[in-house]
């Protein structure tokens, strides 16, 4: 819950024990590429010390470049984008829960610039991200404003038919409600085709 797409959520971080030996094995360095093994498989962020000393557990893969040569920010660019086209979602396996084994990320491959270059991509699309998430936050907080403008039309409607002295009756009283429940599973395989809960959005 904590590693985020390149951020880390850090209001509500886990302690646990480790020994001198797990310090060694589990604690963070700066440039760690922490990747989500399981639940969205491939998520990730790059640690930058945020906490020190801090480390991380099983569920999770730690990459860590061998060299210099390689900008972790371009790695989790790639991961960003095999998580978004499915490609660690495997329509033949036997679980439906999504999984990112280590050997399966291991084998990963990616076209690897120099160095100068990858940092080149990596400010690239670090900037272009920045402008998509900005678009969003305005379209979310527009989506926001419609829907409260779609509720002051609703209530001011309904509280001006409440105040013209109508006469009031119950839905019962002009409606047929069916109550009467077929289950897909009965009928799995019938040709039919029908409106479930699933189809019903707000609005």
């Amino acid at each position: 819950a904590n590693v985020q797409w390149n951020r880390f959520d850090l209001a509500d971080v886990a302690t646990m024990d480790f020994d001198d030996r797990e310090r060694q094995k589990f604690a963070l360095r700066s440039g760690d590429l922490l990747v989500c093994e399981g639940g969205e498989p491939g998520r990730c962020a790059v640690w930058d010390g945020q906490l020190d000393p801090c480390f991380y557990q099983k569920a999770l893969h730690r990459l860590r470049p061998k060299s210099g040569q390689v900008d972790p920010r371009l790695l989790m660019f790639r991961l960003w984008l095999g998580a978004m086209a499915g490609e660690f979602f495997e329509s033949h396996a036997k679980t439906t829960i999504a999984h990112l084994p280590a050997v399966r990320l291991a084998s990963l491959p990616l076209a690897l610039p120099p160095i100068e270059k990858q940092h080149q991509i990596v400010r690239s699309l670090t900037n272009q991200l920045k402008v998509i998430v900005r678009a969003h936050a305005a379209a979310e907080s527009r989506l926001e404003a419609a829907s409260q403008l779609s509720r002051e039309i609703l209530r001011r409607c309904f509280s001006e038919l409440s105040r013209a002295g109508l006469k009031r009756v119950r839905l019962g009283e002009i409606l047929s409600l069916r109550r009467e429940v077929i289950h897909p599973r009965d009928h799995p395989s019938g040709s039919a085709t029908f409106v479930g809960l699933e189809h019903i959005e707000p609005g």
